[in-house]
């Protein structure tokens, strides 16, 4: 894949991100019809939970749309959901990973704050858990925040995993940065060229796009999303050579 300089670009982008408080607003009611929406569902495990797919199923709107997307990398398979979403001329683009268990209004809940970028409040799958919500420091690294409270609350970046975004918002990117060329996510990770604090996820990396296009990032506070891991127990064995004292060990797949 063709990597495009960028550093200079987030750099300054950096500078402009300052964490607030929003409050919080209540939920339309709910819509006969979601034929606007586009539910995308990456599928970056070699399997789907079970507990995943009933909570979808319960999520399910009145004419809503729905993808899997398959493939190697996470920031291909989500642009690829951005072109199906403009193929289908949807005006709202719902990520929800195949790891995540929604509730079953958090579509009415994330559509109901009227933002053009909204998520459901998610943690990391590692621990120590930390919520996927992120503040920019002066120097332009990403830090964990940890918001008190509830309700709605505006950060400098959120994950893609449960995450509401209006078309527009591509759009908007598209002028702002012309030179992305429709990779709107992108693992900056996978770039050594980049600064340190630039080497982001695909989903930092589009919060900070859509920041520079003039957008702002919301979590929902209230919505809690669950976050599903496999793991295994094995024993501990032997450490630096040392005669082993058998203890269980668990750890992610």
């Amino acid at each position: 894949m063709d990597k495009p300089v960028f550093g200079s670009n987030l750099s300054r982008l950096a500078q402009t991100l300052k964490p607030e408080m929003a409050s919080s607003a209540l939920p339309a009611a709910p819509r006969d019809d979601y034929s606007d929406v586009l539910i995308a569902s990456p599928l970056n495990w070699d399997h789907v939970y079970k507990r995943h797919m009933s909570c979808m199923s319960a999520m399910f709107k009145h004419n809503a749309r729905f993808i899997q997307v398959d493939g190697d990398a996470i920031d291909e398979m989500r642009n690829t959901a951005v072109s199906k979403a403009r193929e289908l001329q949807v005006k709202k683009l719902f990520f929800i990973d195949a790891d995540m268990t929604p509730p079953p209004d958090t579509l009415e809940r994330l559509i109901g704050h009227d933002k053009p970028i909204v998520g459901g409040l998610c943690r990391q799958r590692r621990s120590p858990f930390n919520m996927c919500v992120w503040v920019l420091d002066d120097d332009g690294w990403l830090h964990f925040e940890q918001p008190p409270g509830l309700g709605l609350h505006q950060c400098d970046a959120t994950g893609g995993a449960c995450l509401l975004i209006d078309m527009e918002v591509f759009d908007a990117i598209d002028k702002a940065l012309p030179h992305l060329a429709g990779k709107y996510f992108l693992d900056g990770r996978q770039i050594p060229q980049l600064k340190p604090q630039e080497q982001i996820s695909e989903d930092m990396w589009f919060c900070a796009a859509a920041r520079a296009a003039g957008y702002t990032v919301h979590v929902d506070l209230d919505l809690r999303i669950g976050h599903l891991v496999m793991g295994e127990i094995i024993d501990s064995g032997a450490e630096n050579g040392k005669i082993p004292e058998h203890q269980a060990k668990w750890q992610l797949e």
